[in-house]
């Protein structure tokens, strides 16, 4: 089992994989809103960019949850094979114990507006809106 998928599981959340095609079509979606330039969001197709360097766990929670609406489903992409879906309150309650500094980036879509966060593995993380 993938080292991921495993940690992710541990944390008994109500997570739902992708399968190997949906996947791939997310993450094709997902990089349009990634820069091409640095660790973070596009500029050219993300409005109102908003960046929080983490210094604390429970300030960075406070900054999540005043930024994501908590209804609705998140799309959270780390590659092409590795998407997963779930309850957007399960993941303003856990997100900080599913990314671990220096190894994971990822793209978390929200399911119910254009909103979208970019985790950097260097303790830094974007939001914005996903341009029309």
């Amino acid at each position: 089992m993938n080292y991921r998928i495993s940690e992710i599981e541990k944390l008994n959340l109500d997570v739902r994989w992708l399968s190997k095609e949906h996947a791939k079509n997310t993450y094709e979606y997902s990089i349009q809103f990634s820069s091409s330039t640095r660790y973070g969001l596009n500029e050219a197709t993300v409005n109102e960019i908003k960046k929080l360097e983490i210094k604390s766990y429970s300030v960075a929670e406070n900054w999540v949850i005043s930024h994501l609406q908590s209804t609705g489903k998140v799309h959270v992409v780390f590659s092409e094979e590795e998407v997963f879906v779930l309850p957007t309150n399960q993941f303003l309650s856990n997100w900080h114990r599913m990314f671990l500094p220096s190894r994971d980036d990822a793209v978390i879509l929200h399911s119910e507006s254009k909103s979208i966060l970019f985790y950097c593995h260097e303790e830094e993380i974007e939001f914005g809106y996903r341009a029309s």
